[in-house]
């Protein structure tokens, strides 16, 4: 758990950050995860620049994966070290907690209805599907289920929390199967499309321009795809990085950056990429980014 210094630190820089950002995004706000059990949320409106929403009363549980369902409601999964996953919802207006599923790194398509989430069987890694309207219908998703077994790219993403799973349009998701291709699936059609690209796991997607971001598994090294044309590019300046969430108003990505120190050991902090102009700056120092979503703030 992060010292309170510290998070007065975060709260400070990630507050200045979005502050220097046009009128527009003033109502947005970060809701994020270090990768402890605790959820934080943060805006350039708020008072304290940062508020912790939920922390489980079980110290030893980490949080992943945080899934957007709209501007009120999002999903996070809590694990357990002994292995025992949930999916809950949670209620911005309210600060009400439901849980959902059991089961683990929701992805909640655009339509903000329809959520996957996967579930740890005995040698295979299972995916599910389910409907936030109907959440007593769980069905396991075999189209991509039957892809993954043990050892799987997907089970070695999932162990360090990367979202493999990535809606790109209203009936697409792209993820990497057990032999490391990234695949487009169209759901509606029930058809898959190989993107001949090998080894790289997608993290986020780029609304405004079509482009997938994925980060090579050996050398961290990050790739974007233009799913129009299938043009790809590296990103010198997203290499190595991680826990990366997109805003869609500033056109940026936010992400964490691990920096060692013979000195202080290991330390991690937050910074922004703008994709139009290719530059990157310091968001909040020693700060982890894990997991977040883009929510506006009412």
């Amino acid at each position: 758990m992060p010292h309170t210094s510290i998070v007065i630190a975060v709260a400070v820089a990630i507050t200045t950050y979005l502050m220097s950002y046009q009128n527009s995004t003033a109502n947005e706000m970060l809701v994020f995860t270090s990768g402890s059990n605790t959820i934080y949320r943060t805006a350039p409106s708020s008072q304290h620049g940062i508020e912790i929403l939920y922390t489980s009363e079980i110290s030893s549980s980490v949080i992943t994966k945080l899934a957007k369902v709209n501007d009120r409601k999002f999903l996070f999964d809590q694990c357990t070290y002994s292995g025992d996953c949930s999916v809950f919802e949670y209620d911005m207006e309210t600060g009400s907690i439901s849980k959902l599923y059991q089961g683990h790194t929701p992805t909640v398509m655009s339509d903000a209805d329809t959520v996957f989430f996967f579930r740890n069987a005995k040698h295979r890694l299972q995916l599910f599907r389910s409907s936030l309207a109907d959440r007593e219908t769980v069905d396991v998703f075999e189209p991509l289920t039957s892809m993954w077994a043990t050892n799987d790219l997907a089970v070695v993403s999932a162990v360090f929390g990367k979202p493999y799973v990535i809606p790109v349009g209203e009936h697409q998701i792209v993820f990497t199967d057990s032999t490391g291709n990234l695949l487009k699936y169209n759901i509606s059609k029930d058809q898959v499309e190989t993107l001949n690209t090998l080894g790289c796991i997608p993290f986020t997607f780029r609304e405004k321009t079509r482009e997938l971001l994925c980060s090579d598994v050996n050398y961290g090294v990050v790739l974007s795809i233009n799913l129009n044309d299938f043009n790809t590019r590296t990103i010198q300046k997203l290499h190595g990085t991680s826990g990366h969430v997109y805003a869609p108003k500033v056109d940026a990505v936010l992400f964490a950056v691990t920096h060692l120190n013979s000195q202080t050991g290991e330390k991690k902090s937050i910074y922004s990429y703008k994709f139009e102009t290719g530059e990157s700056e310091l968001v909040a120092p020693f700060a982890n980014l894990h997991s977040g979503i883009i929510m506006q703030r009412n």
